[in-house]
């Protein structure tokens, strides 16, 4: 079957806003020697990839077979945004934690804000997330571009 990359790309990026796991492995499979080109595909609007979709709206079982396929944690969205600063914002701490043991970077911080994770979740009330990277080490005196602490 010979697959069109930006079909599988859209497809990919709608599974991930639907939470609909099946979907999300059989347009990978689709993808076939592909996969690696495709588990990072952003949308051209927002930056947004299938894993910063997943870890907003909470779908775990996403965030984690794209991490196991190769999915790159530390991708960042027009907005300087990764997946672990949306996870933080909608307070998805079961995705944040697997992030965090996938490797991203609690400390990443956006060019335009210089907000880290910890900021974005302070100002979205989202406190599971607070808690959790505070516990890891993370500052709540770090300050922003605002010259605002976390």
């Amino acid at each position: 079957m010979s697959f069109d990359a930006p079909f599988l790309r859209q497809s990919l990026l709608d599974a991930a806003v639907e939470g609909d796991l099946d979907a999300v492995v059989h347009t990978l499979d689709e993808g076939g020697a592909s996969i690696a080109n495709l588990i990072d595909s952003v949308d051209a609007a927002t930056g947004l990839t299938a894993l910063h979709h997943s870890c907003m709206r909470g779908f775990v079982e996403i965030v984690c077979y794209l991490v196991r396929h190769g999915a790159a944690v530390g991708i960042c969205d027009h907005e300087g945004e990764t997946a672990l600063h949306l996870a933080a914002q909608y307070d998805q701490v079961e995705a944040a934690k697997l992030l965090v043991s996938c490797g991203a970077n609690i400390q990443h911080a956006t060019i335009a804000t210089g907000d880290t994770p910890l900021h974005y979740a302070c100002r979205a009330g989202a406190i599971q997330v607070a808690v959790f990277l505070v516990s890891l080490g993370q500052s709540v005196h770090d300050l922003n571009v605002s010259r605002v602490f976390a």
